[in-house]
């Protein structure tokens, strides 16, 4: 089994390929990818790859801090949010964001 890098959302080491989807899936903020020009040759493997093989992603993210927004405990997003990953580095208004 291909061992993965972190998720670069999150930074969890939670991720593997779903095959329903053609693609990796993190287990902790459910972030998916990469898509598209996976339609030839090994599928699975091309997506792992590319899962590994991102550019430009670095990974530092501050436990209490959603890196994305940069909410906290104490200043939480207007309308209010909550931690949706474990690690404390995602809240549920920027998850809510992306997947539009």
């Amino acid at each position: 089994m291909s061992l993965l890098k972190q998720c670069p959302f999150c930074g969890s080491n939670n991720a593997e390929y779903d095959p329903e989807k053609l693609c990796v899936k993190c287990n902790e903020c459910a972030a998916e990818g990469p898509f598209g020009g996976l339609a030839k040759g090994n599928v699975r493997q091309r997506a792992l790859s590319r899962w590994n093989n991102r550019r430009g992603v670095t990974f530092q993210a501050k436990k209490g801090v959603c890196m994305i927004c940069g909410c906290t405990d104490d200043h939480a997003c207007k309308g209010g949010c909550m931690w949706v990953n474990k690690q404390h580095t995602l809240c549920s208004a920027c998850v809510e964001r992306s997947a539009l």
